[in-house]
């Protein structure tokens, strides 16, 4: 098992945390002018300190962590789904003004900077918080591979067997999508229109299939043969899923199986040669998907349209924060409290279903916390009629409850955990941190392209399954 760590003394940690502090210090000076006072910060300005910021972001990221830690998985993924169309501008391949999704004209020059301090700020302050963590953990030197759950091989079993039982129901449900979007179109899922849902017992099979998933992984099952084979059962499972045009049921179990792997189970840390034909691998595969689920035909030997394709969709997420702010006047019944949206959301979709389950409607826009159906319904009506959506963001969570001020404090918070939970889960080891790891992990890594909350109700259910069958696993072994 590695180390959190790379570094062998705290010295270069405390050089990065200054860094990080003097940084962030540096933008909210630069925000705080540039919002009260006079305009002292450009688009053009901004761009250019962004890139130089997250590239030595990136050295000092390489010194410390490895490839596999959740900090750098953060990064990466921020730097995708935020920084890539700021990147794209900055190299002249296309211009971050320019909307060509939900909304199709230019963006106004005092909402992209507020964006752009937006995003820098709360990435900064993201890496301060991890630096800010003063842990000594040297878990290379100190931990043996941990056994999750501390019972013999039959729990494993019996672990198996549900996931067996589960299994059928949850591939028809995705045959049966499948089939429903070869007919009727991928936004057919969310479309107003009522349209025929797969059979009660393929969704019930499939919800709580979704719920055990996280269980399989807290238990050991002994060696990284059997490990690694149960990963790709899973991955392949995760495949048919993404074959209706889902990208993210795919890409999220992987990027979960390969931070689980490589935190427990490997002796080396993947070679950064090694990672980046797997990561364009993936790129691609998102291409693959977009134009599936698309239609649409172009030249993939244009390295425009690759770049427009892959680094500029997946950038949307920068665009609609932009976005928030040039309708934010727009929005109809704002509120102050998005972040509670991953609490209220499952909520008001079990108590008010003639609302929130039945397809797009007026009354949702009126009722609902998420960002998403507000600032779609804003931007354009008829998109988000016929099943469109911006998408979620921390960000705009964060600044629309407080400024600027719980967009850095939320930040810090985060990135301290991230490292506080990496740290306790190789130290102790327990069965429900890893559970519970399959909704950080996935939450840490899309962090930048979703709500700042975890999904506390699928996470509560997920532990009510856990305890259920350890229950009836310990009621058996006394009955013998």
């Amino acid at each position: 098992m590695l180390s959190l760590y790379k570094v062998k003394n705290l010295k270069s940690k405390s050089k990065s945390k200054f860094v990080f502090g003097s940084i962030l210090l540096f933008y909210l000076l630069l925000f705080a002018i540039n919002e009260y006072f006079t305009n002292v910060a450009s688009v053009n300005f901004l761009i250019n300190s962004i890139v130089v910021t997250v590239l030595i972001s990136f050295l000092l990221i390489r010194k410390t962590f490895y490839l596999h830690n959740l900090v750098s998985l953060f990064f990466v993924t921020f730097s995708l789904f935020i920084f890539s169309r700021i990147f794209l501008s900055f190299l002249g391949l296309n211009s971050i003004r320019e909307s060509y999704s939900f909304y199709y004209g230019t963006i106004d020059e005092k909402s992209l900077v507020k964006a752009l301090f937006v995003v820098i700020i709360s990435f900064i302050s993201v890496l301060f918080g991890v630096y800010l963590n003063k842990s000594k953990e040297q878990v290379k030197d100190r931990f043996k591979r941990i056994n999750f759950i501390n019972v013999n091989k039959s729990y494993g079993k019996l672990i198996v067997i549900v996931f067996l039982i589960l299994l059928p129901g949850t591939l028809y449900k995705y045959y049966f999508d499948l089939g429903q979007i070869l007919n009727e179109g991928y936004l057919s899922l969310y479309s107003r229109e009522a349209i025929e849902s797969a059979p009660f017992f393929s969704r019930l099979s499939w919800y709580l299939y979704t719920l055990f998933l996280p269980i399989i992984f807290a238990v050991d099952f002994g060696s990284k043969k059997k490990t690694k084979l149960l990963i790709a059962l899973l991955l392949a499972v995760s495949l048919l899923d993404a074959l209706k045009g889902s990208r993210a049921a795919f890409v999220r179990p992987l990027m979960f199986c390969f931070w689980y792997y490589y935190t427990f189970y490997s002796e080396k840390e993947i070679k950064l040669s090694k990672l980046l034909p797997i990561l364009g691998a993936l790129l691609f595969f998102t291409l693959f998907m977009l134009l599936n689920r698309t239609d649409a035909k172009v030249d993939i030997n244009s390295f425009k349209i690759i770049s427009d394709l892959v680094f500029h969709q997946q950038g949307v997420s920068f665009t609609i924060i932009a976005l928030y702010f040039q309708f934010q006047d727009q929005i109809l019944y704002p509120t102050k409290f998005y972040l509670i949206t991953s609490i209220t959301s499952p909520l008001q979709f079990l108590f008010d279903r003639d609302v929130f389950a039945s397809g797009r409607n007026f009354e949702m826009v009126k009722q609902t916390f998420n960002i998403d159906y507000k600032l779609m319904y804003a931007i354009n009506s008829k998109m988000f009629f016929n099943g469109y959506g911006v998408g979620g963001s921390y960000m705009i969570e964060l600044y629309a409850f407080m400024g600027i001020l719980t967009v850095v404090l939320g930040s810090i918070i985060t990135g301290y955990f991230i490292v506080s939970f990496e740290i306790n889960i190789l130290r102790k080891g327990k069965a429900w941190l890893v559970i519970f790891a399959w909704y950080w992990v996935n939450h840490i890594v899309f962090f930048s392209r979703g709500s700042f909350g975890l999904n506390l109700f699928n996470i509560c259910l997920t532990f009510l399954i856990f305890n259920f069958l350890k229950y009836l696993f310990e009621s058996y072994k006394l009955s013998k």
